[in-house]
């Protein structure tokens, strides 16, 4: 089972992020790397914004539909209100942190599309949970990629649009896109999987151990965004030129390549755990974080060759920075998309906490790094610190790991002759 639906997961994910980073490459070919730091900016202040409004409610609603999928019905009611509430306290607040005023990105009816973002994204990422906790990986990922390609369809035929302006007309679509995406799959599951609806919530110990659950997924969310973002605004606060920001971020954007594939394993594993089907799932973390890593180690050594003159010829001319930060994050990317099983694998057997505590070691580390070596480094000081906080996050999970199980910790790295089996028998069944 696990094997078929890392099969679908990866193909399916991996077309969503694949066209979701073409997109990415045109924003910055088209705005340039001023404006596009600015478009990447504001959305990584919402991401902000929307984890606090979603109290990772995602993770409650997908752990406990995975236990229980007879009960379909209070979900979707749930996820409905949840999220058009959010968007609406959300939306009286926006006033106070003038970011459509600002000067740097002008977005018409900013409060307006930014209410429709809201919605829209609180609602794709709650249905995107449940269409997982019943295996269906095809539909969220689908739509996600045909709203990729529309937005990229805009850039394409809008011609050269490298100011403001344009960076402010096209955040607004991109706002809007989410919302379409969120009512789709609104309706779609309901559709598929409801046969008889009945408007009724969840009962009081129900939601109680929804909440309990989430607020736990929270926590640990509210520290992984940290630990992965915190950066963005030390740079921005720190190096005065402008291109600087769009070029880390860009540096942060190709790491976040690399995780594809070890989060899309991720999520499969975490589908599977929370199940309850356990058995023989150590090893497999084990197996799947080596060649994750065997993977991950190549990637980076073929991009440390090529990348001085692919990511300006790539990006544009404006992204001639990001070459070395790349370099000093390369082990902190290998670190953490190692780590994905590990995490996922703790999250199914309910064990958040352990995450926790290995990411706020991670984050003590990066804020104090980026508040001495940002100022006198800029961007490379800042890739140094990240890759230092992630490796101290993976050491202290591998650890607990290994004393939970008695590993060696080489297991989790060194690639053995069974995973060549493993990796020939994947591709032999893949070609039938």
């Amino acid at each position: 089972m696990l094997k078929k639906l890392l099969y679908q997961h990866v193909f399916w994910r991996g077309l969503s992020l694949l066209s979701f980073f073409i997109l990415n490459v045109a924003i910055a070919r088209n705005f340039g790397a001023a404006a596009s730091g600015n478009i990447f900016f504001i959305i990584n202040f919402f991401a902000l914004i929307l984890l606090a409004a979603t109290l990772s409610m995602e993770a409650g609603l997908g752990y406990f539909a995975a236990k229980d999928t007879t009960a379909a019905g209070w979900p979707v009611l749930l996820s409905l209100i949840w999220a058009f509430a959010a968007a609406l306290i959300i939306y009286s607040c926006l006033p106070f942190f003038q970011l459509s005023s600002n000067g740097q990105l002008p977005v018409k009816n900013f409060n307006e599309v930014s209410f429709l973002y809201v919605a829209g994204y609180l609602l794709l990422v709650f249905f995107t949970a449940l269409f997982s906790a019943r295996h269906n990986f095809i539909i969220p990922n689908l739509i996600a990629t045909l709203a990729n390609m529309v937005l990229l369809a805009m850039i394409v035929f809008s011609g050269k649009g490298n100011n403001p302006a344009a960076a402010g007309k096209f955040l607004g679509s991109y706002f809007t896109a989410f919302f379409v995406q969120g009512v789709l799959l609104l309706l779609l599951y309901p559709a598929m999987y409801i046969k008889q609806f009945a408007i009724r919530l969840p009962g009081a110990a129900q939601f109680k151990a929804i909440v309990r659950y989430s607020m736990q997924a929270f926590a640990a969310n509210i520290v992984f965004f940290l630990v992965y973002r915190v950066d963005y605004w030390f740079v921005k606060y720190f190096c005065s030129e402008g291109e600087l920001l769009g070029n880390y971020i860009q540096v942060s954007k190709i790491a976040q390549v690399f995780f594809i594939l070890p989060g899309i394993v991720a999520g499969t594993i975490f589908s599977v755990t929370a199940t309850g089907q356990k058995a023989a799932m150590s090893a497999a973390v084990l197996r799947l974080s080596r060649m994750i890593f065997a993977g991950a180690l190549l990637a980076c050594a073929l991009l440390a060759i090529t990348g001085y003159w692919l990511f300006p010829q790539l990006f544009g001319p404006g992204f001639d920075n990001m070459y070395i930060p790349f370099l000093l994050l390369i082990p902190g990317i290998t670190a953490i998309a190692t780590l994905y099983p590990f995490t996922a694998y703790y999250a199914g057997k309910n064990r958040v906490p352990e995450n926790i505590k290995g990411s706020l070691l991670a984050l003590v580390v990066i804020i104090s790094g980026d508040l001495l070596l940002v100022p006198a480094w800029g961007i490379s000081g800042a890739a140094l610190v990240s890759s230092a906080g992630y490796i101290v996050y993976e050491m202290y999970i591998l650890g607990q790991f290994k004393k939970e199980y008695g590993i060696k910790i080489s297991d989790c790295f060194i690639l053995k002759k069974e995973d060549w089996l493993q990796l020939k028998t994947l591709v032999k069944n893949k070609k039938q």
